[in-house]
C-alpha cells in the first residue's frame, strides 16, 4: 500500500478533463431519465410477494400483476429501472425478464 501510495504522489498530473460529446464532466449526468417498461414471470411466496408489491409501487410509475398458472407476470413502468431490477432479484429469479424504452 505504501508504494502505491507513493506512485500515485509522483506521477505526473493528469491532463484536464475534456467534456464528453454531451458535454458532461466526469461524474455528471446531463442526459434524460430512461423510462422504462419491465415485464417478466416471477415465482415469489405471499410474505415476499407482499414486501415486493410495496417497494415496486414505490418505485413504479404504474404496477400490473397478472396471475397466471405458475408464477404471476409483471408489467411495470418506471423511472429507475436498474432499482426495480434489482428488487426483483432480491425477491426471486424472474424469467422472460424485457426491457424496453416507454418513450
Amino acid at each position: 500500500m505504501l508504494l502505491v501510495a507513493l506512485e500515485r504522489e509522483c506521477r505526473d498530473p493528469l491532463p484536464p478533463a475534456q467534456p464528453a460529446a454531451c458535454g458532461a464532466l466526469p461524474g455528471e449526468n446531463t442526459g434524460t431519465a430512461f423510462l422504462a417498461e419491465i415485464t417478466c414471470t416471477l415465482h415469489v411466496d405471499g410474505e415476499t410477494m407482499a414486501t415486493l408489491i410495496g417497494e415496486l409501487n414505490r418505485l413504479c410509475r404504474e404496477v400490473a400483476i397478472w396471475p397466471t398458472d405458475g408464477s404471476p407476470a409483471f408489467h411495470l413502468h418506471t423511472d429507475r429501472p436498474g432499482e426495480v431490477i434489482e428488487e426483483l432479484y432480491a425477491s426471486g429469479m424472474p424469467f422472460d425478464l424485457q426491457i424496453t424504452r416507454l418513450d
